[in-house]
């Protein structure tokens, strides 16, 4: 196709003759390329972005069904506990409140030789 200001072909030729086009064809060709490289890239990223959305949304759900779970074990454990009226009974059966368990780590005792 011929532009308004063109001579008629003189340039086309020149720029054929010096391997002009084959080193635009391969600039086309690798600008292409980076295209779909980027492409296939914001892809992936899209496709880990939502994936960590999706981790962060389960990890908040665990995170409140932890709460709730642990919230129910100590209410469990609270209504476990004896009353004071029932503390005095058990005490008077045993002749005083239970002995503390000793401590496991404060006094470490030296291996037998």
């Amino acid at each position: 196709r011929a532009l308004a200001g063109d001579s008629g072909g003189g340039d086309e030729s020149a720029f054929a003759a010096s391997g002009g086009g084959a080193d635009v064809a391969a600039k086309l060709l690798d600008q292409q390329r980076e295209a779909e490289r980027q492409a296939e890239r914001a892809a992936e990223q899209v496709k880990i972005d939502a994936e960590v959305a999706d981790e962060k949304r389960l990890a908040g759900i665990f995170g409140r069904v932890m709460s709730a779970v642990e919230r129910e074990q100590e209410l469990e454990w609270k209504s476990r506990s004896m009353q004071p009226d029932e503390q005095a009974v058990d005490d008077e059966l045993w002749g005083g409140p239970a002995p503390r368990p000793p401590s496991l780590f404060s006094n470490p005792r030296e291996p037998p030789a």
